[in-house]
């Protein structure tokens, strides 16, 4: 039996399948709760990473913590007579961090390099929020690794957004001496000019480009050296 469709029937359900094909690209990310923090939704870049780090559990000397900027540095290239592991996850915040330390506790790192904070300020948080949430952080990574590097948070080439960078990077400072072993680096003084990313180091006034990565390689080798020489 042959069922024939009227013309306007057939317009209604092609106008249903391109509204649902159209919603489909707006579904709705993963929700995860954990203890001590409200419930956060994570993109699924930040599941897939958090999965790989969670199955690879390789130990390694050094362990670099951050966001997108972290992700995207060839660490183990830059530095081949380190054993080095990769815990930037594009995109991330400290409460994502929080949610993922146990990747990082895996690792045995005996250096382990941070990176946070810009993408809890242009998400709206406040400095005194992001500071706070930067010292559970710390707190509980100095507790678990002998050396802990805070590298400054970047600056970007929006001036308001500074203004906040410079305020949060003051408390960076002052929580690293809080502890024996954590202390501060500041890139911004090789990255930075006049309180703003150098436009030469930036693609996109957040980001950096391969002379900006460069750059930072250059600061942090000498710092990773001694902490690793260090008992």
């Amino acid at each position: 039996m042959t069922i024939k469709l009227s013309p306007r029937l057939v317009l209604l359900l092609l106008a249903l399948l391109l509204l649902l094909l159209g919603l489909s690209q707006f579904a709705p990310k993963a929700t995860l709760s954990f203890v001590g923090q409200p419930s956060q939704t994570f993109s699924r870049h930040y599941l897939a990473r958090k999965a790989l780090f969670d199955q690879a559990r390789e130990q390694s000397t050094v362990a670099f913590v951050g966001d997108s900027l972290t992700e995207g540095m060839p660490w183990q290239q830059i530095l081949p007579n380190t054993t080095t592991a990769n815990r930037g996850i594009n995109g991330d915040t400290l409460p994502g961090l929080q949610n993922r330390l146990d990747s990082v506790f895996a690792t045995e790192a005996r250096c382990v390099l941070v990176m946070m904070g810009i993408n809890d300020l242009m998400q709206g948080e406040s400095v005194k929020q992001t500071l706070a949430s930067y010292r559970d952080v710390i707190s509980t990574l100095a507790r678990r690794h002998p050396r802990i590097v805070i590298q400054s948070t970047l600056l970007t080439t929006n001036d308001q957004l500074n203004q906040l960078v410079v305020e949060l990077n003051e408390g960076l400072r002052q929580l690293a001496s809080e502890f024996s072993n954590v202390e501060f680096i500041d890139l911004n003084t090789t990255l930075g000019e006049n309180h703003r990313l150098r436009t030469s180091y930036t693609m996109d006034g957040v980001h950096l480009t391969n002379e900006g990565y460069s750059v930072w390689q250059q600061q942090i080798e000498p710092v990773i050296t001694l902490a690793l020489s260090t008992p």
